[in-house]
């Protein structure tokens, strides 16, 4: 007589096992002396995935670069910058919902890209992505360096939100990473503080909850601006005007700007708060938000990049919005028509 099958798990008991595979992990994965990492499977409902080569895998994958008019805050030395790319299915078009809310189309794709200068390169240093399924269901990801040092390949995982169990798995796991020498794009000390602190951020879902307004104090929460009706930030970053500035790395490089002006909520201007080993923030009185805008005319007039691409992709989004929506944000697309025709009327005069 064979023996009896075991019972099959209650779902709870199975999202346990994988928290545990996950925290297993470390006491039998290392780095090869390739650099390659075992990169253990987490179960269904999610998938492995490996970027080769990630200097210009989004570029070569057909992605295209979403710049905001506002700068992300980066590290006190300047040494980080974050990137959002996103693809859509030929023909998919963004759309507007009942309430007037952004949607993205099914298939829609996004990265948030953060590099870091590493013996003065640019190095992918983390990934944190979401492709839309089948009814709108996100499907959250995340990669990180399999080893410290430019052309390591990324490894990670992507996972439904609707297995929430599968997101702290994932999480776990490239923690486990980090704790075996990898999963960091520069080497050093504080690999244990690292390994901690990424575990704890599986909260994907929580961070991009779907049609949340922009915070009004410091206190609520970061990130501090609205999200849109999947639970994204940067294509109402895009298309608005005047944003809160964020705080989640300590220097705001948009405090640098001449073309752009921080404001209270009072009308007052902003005050400067530098710590004296390059941070450098906005802040308000009573722990109010400073929001900020930038001037499009200055800023496509001194040729400052972020200008330029801030218009690129507003020119972008519209493109690929369909009738309705494309008209809810025609204002956006006035303050770049209006620098670009002024700057045309120079050059002929110039040339006159």
């Amino acid at each position: 007589m064979s023996a009896p099958r075991a019972p099959r798990p209650k779902t709870g008991a199975r999202q346990l096992a994988l928290l545990a595979l996950a925290a297993l992990v470390g006491a039998t994965l290392g780095l090869s002396e390739e650099g390659r990492w075992s990169h253990p499977e987490l179960g269904p409902g999610s998938r492995r995935l490996v970027i080769e080569a990630p200097d210009a895998h989004w570029s070569r994958e057909g992605f295209v670069e979403l710049v905001t008019p506002l700068a992300p805050p980066t590290r006190r030395d300047g040494g980080s910058r974050i990137e959002i790319w996103v693809r859509l299915p030929v023909g998919a078009r963004f759309t507007t919902d009942e309430a007037g809310a952004l949607r993205w189309p099914e298939g829609a794709e996004a990265d948030r890209v953060e590099r870091l200068r590493v013996d003065g390169r640019w190095v992918v240093g983390d990934v944190r992505g979401v492709r839309i399924g089948e009814g709108g269901l996100r499907h959250m990801r995340l990669l990180r360096p399999e080893r410290p040092g430019a052309g390591a390949r990324l490894v990670g995982y992507e996972w439904s939100e609707a297995t929430p169990g599968l997101e702290r798995a994932a999480h776990a796991a490239l923690a486990e990473l980090i704790r075996a020498g990898g999963g960091r794009a520069h080497g050093g000390v504080g690999a244990e503080r690292a390994a901690s602190l990424l575990a704890s951020r599986s909260g994907c879902v929580a961070c991009h909850a779907k049609g949340r307004p922009a915070r009004a104090r410091v206190g609520e929460g970061v990130p501090f601006r609205a999200t849109d009706g999947d639970g994204f930030y940067s294509p109402l970053a895009v298309m608005g005007d005047a944003q809160p500035l964020e705080r989640y790395r300590p220097r705001d490089p948009n405090l640098l700007r001449p073309a752009v002006r921080a404001r209270c909520p009072d009308g007052s201007e902003a005050l400067h708060d530098a710590d004296g080993r390059g941070g450098l923030v906005a802040r308000c009185a009573e722990g109010a938000l400073p929001t900020a805008s930038l001037d499009f005319e200055a800023g496509l007039a001194s040729d400052e990049p972020r200008a330029r691409g801030a218009c690129a992709s507003r020119r972008w989004l519209a493109d690929h919005m369909d009738a309705p929506t494309r008209e809810s944000f025609a204002d956006a697309l006035a303050p770049c028509r209006a620098s670009e025709i002024h700057a045309l009327a120079l050059t002929h005069g110039e040339e006159r």
